[in-house]
């Protein structure tokens, strides 16, 4: 027992003067004799059930990577990994028991054992092993001094694993694959970071004619009829719509009637002139009046014509609900409808303040249409407004023009859709985070 107890303190103080995993390996492999006997010893490496490398085989001094004893080592300790759990520290194999894929990778025909104790770190995975070939099964107290000793072995390698230097340490991080390539794809995406792309954003746009003619209301009063449906073509002068002239009728007869007074009146002081000579001062009153009643009857008539309001281009008519006009006082300049050249069109795009990026007149504009999403339209700006306004939809935005490319087919006026305005090249982190970061600047106020 004390013989037993001094060649366990012997190989722990001979340890302590081992300073390279290789020096720890070849220990291993041939001093191990003295608390178990063993046919053969294997002493390896591995980083995460992988890598395995042997560092040490007993009876040999120096090995070769490339001799079929050592490839069939390899071969051997990742069979066992592969096909047993791996959660206990000592594994002990029969060759008549293992599985078919170790059977064929046994090492020593003779050595019908195999006890493998796995050498851990701090985070219990694998980093290396010893295997003891035997024979014969190790006796109860042959492994209990071995499994003893083993501690001791496992400490020190974890130990001697440990890489030195801050190169060293690096390369010990990188062992991982999975670290590897969770680093790679990081270095992937910041490397994508500063790629070049145009900066662009959506915003809510339709398509409006381009310098429309504008139907106003030609006096104070009441619309009578409206004289075309939405999108009808309209020739020059024909009639829009026309408004209630029946106060204007009156005018024009009571008008008319007054002129025949006031004419009749002059008429007979003229007459009178001849006999009377005091009649000859109120010739020119007379005359007076009756050219302000003839004023008047002209006046109104040309109310009464003005009350039919006409177009004065050729295009369709653009009227939303006209039926909501009828009847409806309005005031003189009121916008009733527009008529515009069909082929004469442009985008109008509504970009909201807290969206506004940095674009110039002649940058490109996609329009993305709801009744056609499938075939964008392309345009180029050509205006946008220097102070924001509030939209129907409540939103502070900008208003930004832009005219047609010919080349393709022309929507109709007053289709919908989500313009993509394309504005300078941004780097992908800044194109990506301009919200967060304008959100952060605004709260700190840096």
């Amino acid at each position: 027992m004390k013989d037993v107890l001094a060649n366990l303190l012997s190989l722990q103080q001979e340890m302590r003067e081992i300073h390279t995993l290789n020096e720890l390996a070849f220990f291993i492999a041939h001093q191990t004799k003295l608390v178990a006997e063993y046919q053969r010893a294997i002493v390896w490496s591995s980083w995460q059930n992988k890598n395995i490398k042997i560092l040490s085989v007993s009876g040999i001094t120096q090995l070769n990577g490339t001799s079929p004893y050592q490839i069939s080592a390899n071969q051997f300790i990742s069979k066992i990994i592969t096909h047993y759990d791996q959660s206990k520290d000592l594994l002990i194999l029969n060759i008549d028991d293992v599985a078919e894929a170790v059977a064929t990778r046994w090492l020593e025909p003779l050595a019908k054992y195999a006890h493998i104790y796995f050498f851990r770190n701090l985070n219990k995975d694998i980093i290396g092993g010893v295997i003891l070939l035997n024979p014969d099964m190790l006796n109860e107290n042959e492994l209990k001094q071995f499994d003893w000793i083993s501690l001791s072995y496992n400490q020190a390698w974890s130990h001697l694993s440990k890489p030195n230097g801050l190169l060293g340490r690096i390369k010990y991080y990188f062992k991982s694959k999975r670290r590897r390539l969770v680093w790679l794809f990081i270095v992937i995406i910041l490397s994508a970071m500063f790629i070049r792309v145009p900066q662009s954003v959506l915003a809510p746009a339709s398509i409006i004619a381009k310098d429309p003619a504008i139907i106003t209301v030609p006096m104070e009063g009441v619309i009578e009829n409206i004289a075309v449906m939405p999108e009808q073509y309209v020739r020059r002068g024909e009639i829009l719509f026309d408004m209630d002239k029946r106060d204007l009728v009156n005018a024009n007869e009571l008008a008319q009637k007054e002129l025949a007074t006031a004419t009749a009146k002059y008429k007979t002081a003229v007459q009178s002139s001849y006999q009377d000579i005091e009649k000859r001062a109120e010739i020119q009153v007379l005359q007076a009046q009756m050219q302000e009643k003839a004023l008047e009857v002209n006046y109104t008539r040309h109310l009464i014509e003005e009350s039919y309001v006409r177009s004065t281009i050729d295009g369709i008519a653009i009227i939303d609900t006209p039926n909501q006009w009828i009847g409806k006082p309005v005031v003189t300049g009121e916008n009733v409808m527009q008529v515009a050249i069909p082929n004469q069109i442009e985008i109008e795009i509504w970009l909201p303040v807290s969206d506004a990026i940095n674009f110039q007149k002649g940058d490109k504009v996609k329009l993305f249409l709801n009744a056609d999403p499938l075939n964008p339209v392309y345009g180029i700006i050509e205006y946008s407004s220097f102070e924001a306004t509030i939209t129907p939809s409540q939103v502070l935005a900008y208003q930004v023009i832009a005219y047609l490319d010919s080349n393709q087919s022309l929507p109709k006026i007053g289709s919908q859709g989500t313009a993509k305005l394309m504005g300078e090249n941004v780097s992908l982190f800044y194109y990506l985070f301009r919200k967060p970061i304008t959100t952060l600047r605004q709260f700190f106020g840096w």
